[in-house]
């Protein structure tokens, strides 16, 4: 098996809040997603893009009805997409398996699938909720090919992943600080070669997956990219 796609520091923060995006940015009038009779509150039936929304609602990240705003995938329901994704449950694992690993995405000889998903055993409540949508978005990444980061990396990846892991935070801590500032990258967090690409999109998943409000909002070509790969698989 491969080396494990693996969380090694754990300064991770939310996506912070932005102003909410109004439906008709995803959803204009006469969308193929907007069932024909347009009731509030009707299951939408295509993702913005006009592919069929066909997994259960709890694993849509985005907009699930007719009028509604962007729904992160809940917490509670983390273990059931690991199960779906994996084949089996989040493995909560002590330091002679992780090391100094706060999470890892063990895949397949060929990378082309998860076959375990682990959390440090260490790790508290609150620490896990930013650990296992990382660990999900490195198991969604290998169900879809591996996600490129070309073109948008000094744009929209590197912008991101510095305000959800750099523990310099400005006034409130809900914002990394000024972005002309010292950036933090996977390159400075220990990631070599092949591994950067993997952590930067790891991180973009962790963001749809949690607010997908907000990386509409400040990546949104990193938002298609991750629907493109993800959706159409």
């Amino acid at each position: 098996m491969k080396r494990p796609l693996a969380s090694r520091l754990l300064s991770m923060y939310n996506a912070p809040a932005r102003d909410i995006r109004p439906f008709p940015a995803d959803y204009p009038p006469g969308h193929i997603g907007i069932p024909n009779d347009g009731q509030a509150s009707a299951a939408l039936t295509h993702d913005i893009d006009n592919r069929p929304l066909t997994v259960p609602p709890e694993f849509i990240a985005g907009r699930r009805v007719v009028g509604g705003g962007d729904e992160p995938i809940s917490p509670p329901d983390y273990e059931r997409l690991t199960q779906a994704l994996v084949g089996k449950k989040v493995e909560l694992a002590g330091p002679e398996v992780m090391g100094s690993d706060w999470g890892h995405v063990l895949p397949n000889k060929l990378e082309t699938r998860p076959v375990a998903l682990r959390i440090n055993k260490r790790a508290t409540p609150e620490q896990v909720e930013k650990i296992w949508p990382h660990e999900l978005g490195h198991a969604i990444d290998l169900h879809a090919g591996k996600m490129p980061t070309i073109g948008l990396v000094k744009e929209e990846f590197q912008p991101l992943f510095n305000t959800m892991n750099n523990p310099n935070r400005a006034k409130g801590g809900l914002e990394a600080a000024a972005p002309w500032g010292k950036q933090v990258t996977p390159k400075a967090q220990g990631y070599e070669g092949a591994e950067i690409p993997r952590e930067y999109v790891a991180e973009a998943f962790r963001a749809y997956i949690t607010n997908p409000n907000y990386i509409k909002s400040v990546a949104p070509r990193v938002a298609v990219r991750i629907r493109e790969s993800v959706n159409a698989h």
